[in-house]
């Protein structure tokens, strides 16, 4: 919100930052779920940790708002990279104690998700809902629409 602020005086605007973002910081506090996340976290047996770019509070309010719970967060305003940057999945590995390969990233950002974690190597789920075609060197290893698809490939 500082850096806002300070940007909307350089520029001579007279509004207030807070009332501009209010819709922003709403929807990051409660964004809808994606289909198949509830079934999928209510069944999951393996630890999870959550690895988001949006910030701390947020992505901790969002959890509460929906009752969501995981084994650890990673943020990048705790880790300060944002994803691709390979330290946010370093963070998330050793939040779980856990090593590259003993782990799947699932996320739907072919760069900032895949591509990062393969860069860390780990091997990555695309959850793919819009229905893309991904480039062919894209590092996939498994390709979901959503999230009750994952509980197959973790079997």
């Amino acid at each position: 919100m500082t850096s806002l602020a300070s940007v909307m005086a350089d520029a001579g605007r007279a509004a207030d930052p807070a009332a501009l973002c209010a819709a922003q910081f709403r929807y990051w506090r409660s964004p809808p779920l994606r289909p198949g996340t509830r079934e999928f976290l209510s069944r999951v047996t393996v630890p999870i940790c959550l690895v988001s770019d949006v910030d701390t509070d947020d992505v901790r309010a969002a959890m509460a708002h929906h009752g969501l719970a995981s084994t650890a967060v990673v943020t990048s305003e705790a880790t300060g990279a944002y994803k691709p940057d390979r330290a946010m999945f370093d963070r998330a590995l050793a939040a779980l104690g856990l090593e590259a390969h003993e782990v799947l990233h699932v996320g739907d950002s072919l760069t900032a998700d895949v591509g990062g974690a393969h860069a860390a190597g780990i091997r990555a789920v695309w959850v793919n809902h819009r229905g893309q075609t991904a480039p062919r060197d894209a590092p996939v290893a498994y390709e979901i629409a959503d999230l009750s698809e994952l509980a197959e490939i973790l079997r």
